[in-house]
Protein backbone atom coordinates (compact mmCIF):
# COMPACT_ATOMS: atom_id res chain seq x y z
CA UNK A 1 0.00 0.00 0.00
CA UNK A 2 0.88 3.81 -0.50
CA UNK A 3 -0.30 5.84 2.37
CA UNK A 4 -0.64 9.77 1.36
CA UNK A 5 -1.37 13.10 2.93
CA UNK A 6 -2.38 16.39 1.11
CA UNK A 7 -2.63 19.75 2.10
CA UNK A 8 -2.83 22.65 -0.34
CA UNK A 9 0.67 22.22 -1.87
CA UNK A 10 2.24 20.12 0.16
CA UNK A 11 2.47 16.25 -0.36
CA UNK A 12 3.79 12.97 1.84
CA UNK A 13 3.60 9.82 1.15
CA UNK A 14 4.69 6.35 1.71
CA UNK A 15 4.73 2.96 1.74
CA UNK A 16 4.41 2.75 5.78
CA UNK A 17 1.12 4.55 7.24
CA UNK A 18 3.35 4.29 10.83
CA UNK A 19 7.12 6.17 9.07
CA UNK A 20 4.09 8.91 7.41
CA UNK A 21 2.56 9.42 10.87
CA UNK A 22 5.52 9.88 12.49
CA UNK A 23 7.00 12.09 9.55
CA UNK A 24 4.03 14.25 9.90
CA UNK A 25 3.73 14.92 13.25
CA UNK A 26 4.74 18.60 14.38
CA UNK A 27 5.30 19.98 11.25
CA UNK A 28 1.56 19.30 9.63
CA UNK A 29 -1.88 18.87 11.27
CA UNK A 30 -3.51 15.45 11.87
CA UNK A 31 -6.38 13.93 13.68
CA UNK A 32 -7.94 10.87 14.99
CA UNK A 33 -10.45 9.02 12.92
CA UNK A 34 -12.47 7.75 15.69
CA UNK A 35 -15.21 6.16 13.16
CA UNK A 36 -12.36 4.07 11.78
CA UNK A 37 -11.10 3.03 15.21
CA UNK A 38 -14.67 2.18 16.61
CA UNK A 39 -14.93 -0.28 13.84
CA UNK A 40 -11.16 -1.57 14.40
CA UNK A 41 -11.75 -2.68 17.60
CA UNK A 42 -14.98 -4.60 17.68
CA UNK A 43 -13.94 -6.23 13.74
CA UNK A 44 -13.26 -9.73 13.51
CA UNK A 45 -9.82 -8.98 11.66
CA UNK A 46 -9.66 -5.18 9.90
CA UNK A 47 -11.87 -2.01 9.21
CA UNK A 48 -14.25 -2.30 6.19
CA UNK A 49 -12.66 0.75 4.67
CA UNK A 50 -11.36 1.39 1.28
CA UNK A 51 -9.10 4.39 1.52
CA UNK A 52 -9.56 5.87 5.38
CA UNK A 53 -6.74 5.54 7.68
CA UNK A 54 -7.29 5.77 11.77
CA UNK A 55 -5.83 9.42 10.86
CA UNK A 56 -8.30 11.42 9.28
CA UNK A 57 -5.22 13.15 6.73
CA UNK A 58 -3.71 9.80 6.02
CA UNK A 59 -5.99 8.11 2.82
CA UNK A 60 -4.78 5.10 1.30
CA UNK A 61 -3.88 5.27 -2.35
CA UNK A 62 -6.36 2.61 -4.49
CA UNK A 63 -4.22 -0.44 -5.79
CA UNK A 64 -5.70 0.91 -9.35
CA UNK A 65 -3.72 4.13 -9.46
CA UNK A 66 -0.56 5.03 -10.43
CA UNK A 67 1.10 8.71 -9.55
CA UNK A 68 2.46 11.10 -11.70
CA UNK A 69 5.00 13.37 -9.57
CA UNK A 70 7.07 16.82 -11.10
CA UNK A 71 8.55 18.30 -7.72
CA UNK A 72 10.07 21.14 -9.87
CA UNK A 73 6.66 22.31 -11.05
CA UNK A 74 4.74 21.04 -7.87
CA UNK A 75 2.83 18.89 -9.81
CA UNK A 76 0.97 15.95 -8.05
CA UNK A 77 -1.70 13.71 -9.87
CA UNK A 78 -3.22 10.63 -9.18
CA UNK A 79 -4.43 8.43 -12.40
CA UNK A 80 -6.59 5.51 -12.51
CA UNK A 81 -6.19 2.07 -14.75
CA UNK A 82 -9.29 0.40 -15.45
CA UNK A 83 -8.56 -3.19 -15.03
CA UNK A 84 -11.94 -3.94 -16.29
CA UNK A 85 -12.80 -6.30 -12.87
CA UNK A 86 -16.30 -7.72 -12.75
CA UNK A 87 -16.95 -7.41 -16.61
CA UNK A 88 -16.42 -11.09 -18.17
CA UNK A 89 -19.04 -13.97 -17.15
CA UNK A 90 -17.52 -17.00 -15.81
CA UNK A 91 -19.49 -18.95 -17.94
CA UNK A 92 -18.73 -17.19 -21.48
CA UNK A 93 -15.72 -18.43 -23.86
CA UNK A 94 -13.75 -15.46 -22.42
CA UNK A 95 -14.36 -15.88 -18.73
CA UNK A 96 -13.35 -19.75 -19.53
CA UNK A 97 -10.24 -19.20 -21.64
CA UNK A 98 -8.90 -16.79 -18.24
CA UNK A 99 -10.06 -19.65 -15.78
CA UNK A 100 -7.37 -22.04 -18.67
CA UNK A 101 -4.47 -19.92 -18.65
CA UNK A 102 -4.81 -18.39 -15.22
CA UNK A 103 -4.15 -22.35 -14.01
CA UNK A 104 -1.45 -22.37 -16.97
CA UNK A 105 0.39 -19.65 -15.75
CA UNK A 106 0.15 -20.50 -11.60
CA UNK A 107 1.01 -24.29 -13.16
CA UNK A 108 4.07 -23.10 -14.81
CA UNK A 109 4.96 -20.49 -11.79
CA UNK A 110 4.69 -23.63 -9.41
CA UNK A 111 6.77 -26.23 -11.44
CA UNK A 112 9.74 -23.23 -12.36
CA UNK A 113 9.84 -22.49 -8.46
CA UNK A 114 10.48 -26.41 -7.81
CA UNK A 115 13.19 -26.55 -9.95
CA UNK A 116 14.96 -23.55 -7.81
CA UNK A 117 14.25 -24.54 -4.71
CA UNK A 118 12.81 -27.47 -2.37
CA UNK A 119 11.46 -24.99 0.41
CA UNK A 120 8.27 -24.66 -0.74
CA UNK A 121 4.85 -25.00 1.98
CA UNK A 122 1.30 -25.22 1.01
CA UNK A 123 -1.13 -24.47 3.53
CA UNK A 124 -3.78 -27.50 3.18
CA UNK A 125 -7.86 -26.63 4.95
CA UNK A 126 -11.12 -28.32 3.87
CA UNK A 127 -12.10 -25.06 2.52
CA UNK A 128 -13.05 -24.02 -0.35
CA UNK A 129 -10.18 -21.55 -1.38
CA UNK A 130 -7.59 -24.11 -0.62
CA UNK A 131 -8.86 -26.62 -2.54
CA UNK A 132 -9.41 -24.55 -5.59
CA UNK A 133 -5.38 -23.67 -5.71
CA UNK A 134 -4.95 -27.52 -4.43
CA UNK A 135 -5.90 -28.18 -8.22
CA UNK A 136 -3.54 -26.01 -9.73
CA UNK A 137 -0.59 -27.26 -8.17
CA UNK A 138 -2.20 -31.49 -8.57
CA UNK A 139 -1.97 -30.63 -11.98
CA UNK A 140 1.44 -28.60 -12.50
CA UNK A 141 3.28 -32.14 -12.66
CA UNK A 142 5.46 -31.67 -9.56
CA UNK A 143 5.25 -34.75 -6.78
CA UNK A 144 3.81 -32.96 -4.02
CA UNK A 145 5.29 -35.06 -1.58
CA UNK A 146 8.58 -32.80 -2.54
CA UNK A 147 6.77 -30.14 -0.44
CA UNK A 148 5.47 -29.12 2.53
CA UNK A 149 1.63 -29.64 2.91
CA UNK A 150 0.14 -28.68 6.27
CA UNK A 151 -3.16 -28.83 7.92
CA UNK A 152 -3.59 -28.17 11.56
CA UNK A 153 -4.58 -31.01 13.41
CA UNK A 154 -5.88 -29.57 16.73
CA UNK A 155 -9.17 -28.85 18.39
CA UNK A 156 -9.19 -24.72 17.76
CA UNK A 157 -11.70 -23.72 15.80
CA UNK A 158 -12.48 -25.70 13.27
CA UNK A 159 -9.32 -27.45 12.69
CA UNK A 160 -10.46 -30.87 13.50
CA UNK A 161 -13.00 -31.15 10.30
CA UNK A 162 -10.59 -29.21 8.23
CA UNK A 163 -8.12 -32.14 8.99
CA UNK A 164 -10.38 -34.69 8.52
CA UNK A 165 -11.08 -33.27 4.55
CA UNK A 166 -7.93 -32.36 4.04
CA UNK A 167 -6.49 -36.31 5.39
CA UNK A 168 -9.34 -37.95 2.90
CA UNK A 169 -8.01 -35.39 -0.25
CA UNK A 170 -4.34 -36.34 0.85
CA UNK A 171 -5.43 -39.84 0.71
CA UNK A 172 -7.53 -39.84 -2.43
CA UNK A 173 -4.42 -37.82 -4.44
CA UNK A 174 -1.37 -39.95 -2.96
CA UNK A 175 0.31 -37.47 -1.21
CA UNK A 176 1.35 -36.95 2.61
CA UNK A 177 0.33 -34.01 5.47
CA UNK A 178 2.78 -32.31 7.48
CA UNK A 179 5.62 -34.32 5.98
CA UNK A 180 8.33 -32.01 7.31
CA UNK A 181 10.88 -30.92 4.62
CA UNK A 182 11.54 -27.71 4.99
CA UNK A 183 14.71 -25.64 5.88
CA UNK A 184 13.92 -23.96 9.18
CA UNK A 185 17.58 -22.44 10.00
CA UNK A 186 16.89 -19.10 11.07
CA UNK A 187 18.11 -16.40 13.22
CA UNK A 188 15.91 -15.26 15.92
CA UNK A 189 15.05 -11.81 16.62
CA UNK A 190 14.50 -9.91 19.97
CA UNK A 191 11.20 -8.54 21.31
CA UNK A 192 11.94 -5.81 19.73
CA UNK A 193 12.25 -6.30 16.48
CA UNK A 194 9.70 -8.49 16.31
CA UNK A 195 7.49 -6.15 17.76
CA UNK A 196 8.90 -3.64 15.12
CA UNK A 197 8.21 -5.55 12.10
CA UNK A 198 4.66 -6.60 13.00
CA UNK A 199 3.72 -3.16 14.57
CA UNK A 200 5.04 -1.31 11.44
CA UNK A 201 3.65 -3.90 9.11
CA UNK A 202 0.13 -4.14 10.72
CA UNK A 203 -0.85 -1.55 13.23
CA UNK A 204 -3.85 0.63 12.64
CA UNK A 205 -5.18 -1.95 9.86
CA UNK A 206 -5.02 -5.69 10.84
CA UNK A 207 -5.84 -6.79 14.39
CA UNK A 208 -4.63 -10.07 14.57
CA UNK A 209 -0.83 -9.98 15.43
CA UNK A 210 0.60 -13.53 14.09
CA UNK A 211 4.06 -12.63 15.85
CA UNK A 212 6.80 -13.84 13.18
CA UNK A 213 9.75 -13.77 15.86
CA UNK A 214 12.72 -14.79 13.27
CA UNK A 215 14.39 -14.26 9.97
CA UNK A 216 14.52 -17.17 7.85
CA UNK A 217 18.63 -17.71 6.33
CA UNK A 218 17.21 -19.60 3.49
CA UNK A 219 13.93 -17.77 1.24
CA UNK A 220 10.88 -19.59 2.21
CA UNK A 221 7.68 -19.57 -0.52
CA UNK A 222 4.48 -20.02 0.80
CA UNK A 223 1.26 -20.74 -1.42
CA UNK A 224 -1.72 -19.80 0.24
CA UNK A 225 -5.63 -19.42 -1.10
CA UNK A 226 -6.02 -16.10 0.00
CA UNK A 227 -8.97 -14.03 -0.91
CA UNK A 228 -10.65 -16.64 -2.63
CA UNK A 229 -14.24 -14.44 -1.82
CA UNK A 230 -12.69 -13.32 -5.90
CA UNK A 231 -13.79 -16.73 -7.33
CA UNK A 232 -16.55 -17.71 -4.88
CA UNK A 233 -18.92 -15.01 -5.40
CA UNK A 234 -21.94 -13.73 -2.89
CA UNK A 235 -25.26 -13.00 -3.67
CA UNK A 236 -24.48 -9.40 -2.29
CA UNK A 237 -27.21 -6.86 -0.97
CA UNK A 238 -29.36 -3.45 -2.06
CA UNK A 239 -27.32 -0.65 -0.51
CA UNK A 240 -28.81 0.52 2.74
CA UNK A 241 -29.48 -3.31 3.47
CA UNK A 242 -26.13 -4.18 3.35
CA UNK A 243 -24.74 -1.02 5.44
CA UNK A 244 -27.35 -1.91 8.52
CA UNK A 245 -26.30 -5.62 8.09
CA UNK A 246 -22.35 -5.00 7.78
CA UNK A 247 -23.17 -2.44 11.41
CA UNK A 248 -25.14 -4.27 12.88
CA UNK A 249 -24.99 -4.80 16.71
CA UNK A 250 -25.99 -8.68 15.87
CA UNK A 251 -23.54 -9.39 13.08
CA UNK A 252 -20.19 -7.25 14.82
CA UNK A 253 -21.19 -7.95 18.53
CA UNK A 254 -20.61 -4.83 19.75
CA UNK A 255 -22.82 -2.29 22.46
CA UNK A 256 -24.89 0.21 20.70
CA UNK A 257 -22.48 3.33 21.02
CA UNK A 258 -20.50 1.41 18.28
CA UNK A 259 -22.91 1.32 16.27
CA UNK A 260 -22.84 4.95 14.38
CA UNK A 261 -19.50 4.96 14.05
CA UNK A 262 -19.64 1.53 12.56
CA UNK A 263 -22.32 2.58 9.93
CA UNK A 264 -20.44 6.01 9.22
CA UNK A 265 -17.55 4.50 7.98
CA UNK A 266 -19.34 1.19 6.03
CA UNK A 267 -21.69 3.64 4.45
CA UNK A 268 -18.46 6.25 3.25
CA UNK A 269 -16.75 2.98 1.79
CA UNK A 270 -19.93 1.69 -0.08
CA UNK A 271 -20.48 5.07 -1.60
CA UNK A 272 -17.14 5.64 -2.70
CA UNK A 273 -17.05 2.37 -4.51
CA UNK A 274 -20.38 3.75 -5.89
CA UNK A 275 -18.86 6.89 -7.15
CA UNK A 276 -16.10 5.19 -9.43
CA UNK A 277 -18.97 3.92 -11.87
CA UNK A 278 -17.52 0.27 -12.47
CA UNK A 279 -20.02 -1.82 -10.91
CA UNK A 280 -23.64 -2.23 -12.66
CA UNK A 281 -25.71 -2.41 -9.36
CA UNK A 282 -25.89 -2.79 -5.93
CA UNK A 283 -25.79 -6.43 -5.26
CA UNK A 284 -22.15 -6.01 -6.99
CA UNK A 285 -20.89 -3.32 -4.99
CA UNK A 286 -21.30 -4.96 -1.67
CA UNK A 287 -20.27 -7.93 -3.01
CA UNK A 288 -16.46 -6.45 -4.05
CA UNK A 289 -15.98 -4.59 -0.46
CA UNK A 290 -15.30 -7.28 1.70
CA UNK A 291 -12.68 -8.51 -1.21
CA UNK A 292 -11.22 -5.29 -1.85
CA UNK A 293 -10.57 -4.22 1.98
CA UNK A 294 -9.42 -7.84 3.04
CA UNK A 295 -7.03 -8.70 0.10
CA UNK A 296 -5.08 -5.37 1.10
CA UNK A 297 -5.82 -4.80 5.14
CA UNK A 298 -5.93 -8.30 5.57
CA UNK A 299 -4.23 -10.88 3.03
CA UNK A 300 -1.71 -8.07 2.22
CA UNK A 301 -0.64 -6.96 5.24
CA UNK A 302 -0.10 -10.73 6.31
CA UNK A 303 2.22 -11.29 3.24
CA UNK A 304 4.10 -8.40 4.27
CA UNK A 305 4.74 -9.13 7.70
CA UNK A 306 5.76 -12.52 6.45
CA UNK A 307 8.19 -11.02 3.69
CA UNK A 308 9.92 -9.54 6.00
CA UNK A 309 10.89 -12.92 7.41
CA UNK A 310 12.08 -13.80 4.34
CA UNK A 311 8.65 -15.77 3.63
CA UNK A 312 7.44 -15.43 0.23
CA UNK A 313 3.59 -15.38 0.29
CA UNK A 314 2.23 -16.54 -3.60
CA UNK A 315 -1.64 -15.93 -3.65
CA UNK A 316 -3.05 -17.17 -6.96
CA UNK A 317 -7.16 -16.08 -5.96
CA UNK A 318 -5.73 -12.32 -6.03
CA UNK A 319 -4.57 -12.51 -9.39
CA UNK A 320 -5.98 -9.68 -11.41
CA UNK A 321 -6.68 -11.74 -14.14
CA UNK A 322 -9.53 -13.21 -11.90
CA UNK A 323 -10.77 -10.33 -10.73
CA UNK A 324 -12.34 -9.80 -14.10
CA UNK A 325 -14.21 -12.28 -13.83
CA UNK A 326 -18.18 -11.71 -12.93
CA UNK A 327 -19.27 -14.22 -10.25
CA UNK A 328 -22.56 -12.93 -8.93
Amino acid sequence: MIYIYQNLDYFALSNSFLLLEEHLIGKQNISFNKDFADYLIISGLCSLSIDETIIKEIKQIPTNAYLVININKKIFKIHYIDYKENTIPLESSKGLKIIDEWIDKWGYIFRSLKKKTDNISFDLSGGFDTRVLLSILLNSGVDLNEIYIHSFNDKKHDHNIDFKIASDISSKFGFKLNNFNLDINSVKWGIKNTLYNTLYSKLGFHKEFYLKNQFYIKPRFTFAGSCGEDLRGFPGYPIEKYIEKQSSPKVLGHKDDFYNSSKRLIKRSVYLLKSKKVYKNDYEISNSLYSKVTGKNHFGKLALESFIANIYTLQPLMDPDIKKLNMI
